[in-house]
Parts: structure tokens; C-alpha cells; sequence
């Protein structure tokens, strides 16, 4: 039986959404509990695009350097795709 701990927000679901809140929430300094129907994370990209308006959300939250790391760029020159990761 797992121990109960108090929180002041319970989000539910794991996904790109909940992780996101999760941590924003957290750095305001509440206490955070996560329920998500399973019991690992998913193994394969979902937030697989993101905009301008996104890059500065995940700024703000202090999350930008994973996906600097894993981040690309294609540009289309001549009908041919160059794929430029940084």
C-alpha cells in the first residue's frame, strides 16, 4: 500500500500536456501530484512540433534545452529536403 501525501494540485494525465503543467506549477512552489492510467512514460515522440508560441512556453518553464539538443530544421531547396539538426 503506497502512502498518502498531501498535494495542492493533482493533475491527471502524463502526457506532453501534463508533464508541461506539472512542472510550471511546480516552480510556483505548489505541491504536485501526477495520476496517469500508465505506469510508464510513452515510449515514442507525441510533441513532435512546436511553434513559436510553444518555444516560449517551454522557455518559461525552463524546459528548452532537451529539445535544443534534439531539435531540427529542413529546409526545401530546389525540391530537395535538407534536414539540419542543432
Amino acid at each position: 500500500m503506497s502512502e498518502s501525501k498531501p498535494a495542492d494540485v493533482a493533475i491527471v494525465g502524463y502526457g506532453p500536456t501534463g508533464q508541461l503543467l506539472a512542472l510550471m506549477v511546480g516552480h510556483q512552489g505548489h505541491k504536485v501530484v501526477v495520476v496517469d492510467r500508465w505506469p510508464d512514460l510513452y515510449p515514442l515522440p507525441r510533441a513532435v512540433h512546436f511553434d513559436d508560441e510553444i518555444a516560449r512556453i517551454l522557455q518559461a518553464a525552463g524546459a528548452t534545452e532537451p529539445s535544443k539538443r534534439s531539435s531540427s530544421r529542413a529546409t526545401y531547396i530546389g525540391g530537395a529536403m535538407r534536414l539540419e539538426t542543432f
